[in-house]
């Protein structure tokens, strides 16, 4: 490999995003003179999420897989784009290597990287490996997997490297000064970084429901788009404390302060809530590709650091079921101490530099 440059290939998602930001810190701490080009979608969402940070952003025109449902052929064609795209950009650029941070717009960048036979790294987040993981994961120089239990799910012959989810520096340093449970007073909720109807629907009307045994309480709410007025409407009739935000970028400062976190169940999220010691309670995306919310929670109860809560399609059901899991945490310092304790047990702080290690370990 020559120089140090790195593309990383893929978006749409906070959750594909920020573990790419994560390996990019260090390897430019390890190498000043690297130049960090993300290629991916034009989503709003990774747009936004690229102007905050120092790195170039690439965005190509490549269609979804709903895209070829609705137009398999004008899809086809914008693939093919993508793909001549894509070939061009790493011809520019020269990388090390490509780092693959899931989803379908990583694809055109993985099919040019393997046609020019570029190292390739695959990160993968959650239990169950995504889609694009699966389908690259045999031709992959290594799977960097967060979870021992993802390779039964790989073809036989992947190189995989358990190395936990990368999480950012800012993260880490933030999760040093978190308070004590005993004197955190923020409910967290978060629905990911477009947002959960759910959530929106159902917290509010639950919080409104116990505020009486929680006065003291404050509400941080990220939405994503559409709902904010409304929430902001339901939790001030119920007069609660509260902050709605459409998106945060950052959540260093509000996990600091979070006695309880209610969460869908992303696996970035679930890494850097354990930094901070969150007492969460997880209600796992139902339509998430392969259910693997439902495997990512499953596997943070079955070690207690954390609650989980089944989403109905019933919402005066889901209400009555997260009220029987909240507040019992709300009320019980003890409780929200032992999620706290157990799922700070499962944080791994050196996952960006084993990241980056695998990486400086294709050059030899």
């Amino acid at each position: 490999m020559s120089g140090h440059h790195l593309v990383f290939a893929g978006g749409g998602t906070g959750g594909h995003l920020t573990p790419g930001f994560a390996v990019a810190e260090e390897w430019r701490r390890r190498h000043p003179d690297a130049d960090c080009v993300f290629v991916g979608s034009s989503r709003p969402i990774e747009r936004r999420m690229m102007e905050a940070t120092p790195w170039r952003h690439v965005a190509l025109d490549s269609p979804s897989l709903a895209d070829f449902r609705r137009g398999p052929a004008r899809a086809m064609w914008r693939f093919l784009s993508a793909i001549r795209e894509a070939k061009r950009i790493l011809r520019e650029i020269r990388p090390a290597a490509v780092v693959g941070l899931g989803g379908f717009a990583s694809v055109p960048v993985l099919l040019a990287a393997r046609r020019w036979k570029l190292p390739r790294v695959l990160l993968e987040q959650n239990v169950l490996p995504g889609r694009v993981t699966r389908w690259f994961a045999r031709s992959a120089d290594c799977v960097a997997a967060s979870f021992e239990e993802s390779a039964r799910w790989l073809p036989k012959g992947t190189r995989t490297r358990v190395c936990g989810n990368p999480v950012r520096s800012a993260i880490l340093q933030a999760a040093r000064t978190s308070l004590p449970i005993s004197e955190r007073r923020t409910i967290l909720v978060l629905g990911g970084s477009q947002g959960a109807r759910a959530l929106n629907v159902a917290v509010p009307t639950l919080l409104a429901r116990i505020c009486s045994i929680c006065p003291e309480w404050h509400v941080v709410h990220q939405c994503g788009g559409g709902d904010a007025t409304a929430i902001n409407a339901e939790y001030a009739r119920a007069g609660i404390s509260v902050e709605v935000h459409e998106f945060l970028a950052d959540l260093s400062a509000y996990y600091r302060d979070a006695g309880l976190v209610i969460s869908r169940a992303g696996a970035t999220t679930l890494a850097e809530i354990a930094h901070f010691g969150c007492p969460v309670v997880l209600v796992p995306y139902p339509a998430a590709a392969d259910d693997h919310q439902r495997l990512n929670a499953e596997r943070f109860a079955s070690r207690k650091a954390a609650v989980v809560v089944t989403e109905e399609a019933d919402s005066a059901k889901f209400v009555l079921q997260l009220e029987a899991t909240v507040m019992p945490l709300l009320t019980s310092l003890d409780q929200r101490q032992s999620l706290s304790d157990a799922i700070a047990m499962l944080a791994r702080p050196r996952v960006a530099a084993d990241v980056a290690d695998v990486l400086d370990e294709l050059k030899t």
